[in-house]
């Protein structure tokens, strides 16, 4: 590896793990090689990352490490010059709080589109839980927020925004493509963020090209579902 980049850092641009790195490698003012693995092939790939997960990142010592909060925290610790991780235990308990519920609440809320798309059709029992299990995560996310503005954390960007901004668009994207709604509509505090995070120069160098293949990978999926009832 190249010893004028930090790391090497494998992904895809519609990975919606990697945002939470890119933004602390934006703060932190890394210089990063970023590699996508279908660039490479998938047999030089896995002899690299044996297990053959993206984010990953190549240590400047050929250590392979993956999982993106993991990841996260070495980063933290391995670059300290520019601290992005809060000193106070109670910030970094609140910090790794919004992380986790993103991760599971958010992520679990679109849990059932798998089964409806097996189903090959619009099933609103379906569509039901989903409006239930996304309007709870919804909830807790708008408590956390609404404790701070104008970032996750309050007026510093963290790794956090990058775990949310993901989130956040793949919920809108996909409830959207299912005509489920508007899952922000009764959130304020959600939408007051979310324009935080686009009009902050940071989150939007990585957001639009993130946003661009993910709404190109969606309108595929809405091509997909518009051929399969036209049979």
């Amino acid at each position: 590896m190249n010893n004028e980049f930090a790391f090497t850092l494998y992904t895809t641009q519609t990975c919606p793990f990697t945002a939470r790195i890119k933004v602390l490698i934006a703060l932190k003012k890394l210089n990063v090689n970023i590699v996508d693995p279908s660039e490479i092939g998938f047999d030089k790939y896995k002899e690299i990352v044996s297990v053959v997960r993206i984010p990953a990142i190549e240590t400047s010592k050929g250590i392979i490490l993956v999982e993106s909060e993991a990841i996260c925290e070495f980063i933290e610790d391995q670059f300290p010059t520019i601290p992005c991780f809060p000193s106070d235990s109670m910030e970094r308990y609140r910090q790794r709080l919004i992380s986790r519920r993103a991760d599971l609440d958010l992520a679990s809320s679109l849990s059932p589109l798998g089964v409806m798309q097996q189903l090959g059709g619009r099933d609103e029992r379906i569509v039901k839980m989903i409006r239930t299990s996304g309007r709870k995560a919804m909830i807790v996310l708008n408590e956390l927020l609404g404790q701070r503005s104008p970032y996750a954390m309050g007026e510093n960007l963290s790794h956090v925004d990058g775990v949310l901004l993901t989130r956040l668009h793949i919920i809108e994207q996909m409830w959207s493509l299912h005509d489920i709604g508007d899952p922000f509509e009764e959130f304020d505090s959600v939408k007051i963020y979310r324009k935080a995070l686009s009009d902050n120069d940071t989150i939007a160098s990585i957001e639009r090209p993130y946003l661009s293949e993910l709404t190109k990978a969606v309108a595929a999926m809405r091509s997909a579902q518009d051929a399969s009832c036209e049979i």
